[in-house]
């Protein structure tokens, strides 16, 4: 079986036309969202669902360090929010 996917990226104004993709005989169907190098965006060019798991993400993570805080200290609180955080707040920022 082969996994791939398929992304129609459109202007609001227009509407999404309806077709049918078939490489080697295997139906590829358009996905709403894609995920390119780490970034979810959807057929808009939207940062919306890239925005929404990393709100995710650092919202389980303020969820692990409020748990934490009881029973570590404020040095291991430092190392868990900075592999809990920083690689999802910084990703982007030395590849310019």
């Amino acid at each position: 079986m082969i996994s791939q996917k398929l992304s129609l990226f459109h202007a609001q104004k227009h509407n999404q036309t309806s077709f049918k993709v078939i490489v080697n005989n295997h139906s590829i169907s358009p996905e709403d969202k894609l995920k390119y190098l780490g970034v979810l965006l959807d057929n808009k060019l939207s940062w919306k669902p890239h925005v929404q798991k990393v709100k995710t993400q650092l919202s389980r993570a303020c969820g692990v360090l409020t748990k934490l805080k009881h029973y570590a200290t404020q040095s291991v609180l430092k190392v868990v929010y900075n592999s809990l955080t920083h690689p999802h707040l910084n990703y982007y920022y030395g590849k310019v």
